[in-house]
């Protein structure tokens, strides 16, 4: 059956077949904007996502230079340990030697 033809219209099936074709539009509308909101929603983790990782990557740079700089301190405070050590030995021989003469 089709209604395209006057002579062969059967008019309550068109209007029936026009009811269901816009029903089924409306369905599928229906999932589009499902599927629209779910891909915008996708969309918008992602964002938050990529947000979240550079602000740790950042924070993880920060962090790297911090402990790079500490690492430098620390050595430079066990050089000058070694010193003051080294340089109390060696006051301590001089007062050893004072001692024997």
């Amino acid at each position: 059956m089709t209604c395209d033809y006057l002579n062969d219209i059967d008019i309550d099936a068109c209007d029936d077949r026009r009811e269901s074709m816009q029903k089924f539009i409306e369905e599928l509308k229906g999932k589009l904007a499902k599927t629209t909101q779910q891909s915008l929603s996708s969309e918008e983790r992602s964002r938050v996502i990529d947000a979240t990782m550079q602000a740790e990557e950042k924070r993880q740079e920060t962090l790297q230079n911090e402990l790079s700089q500490l690492s430098v301190l620390k050595f430079r405070r066990l050089n000058e340990l070694h010193e003051i050590k080294q340089q109390k030995r060696n006051t301590d021989t001089e007062i050893q030697v004072q001692q024997i003469n």
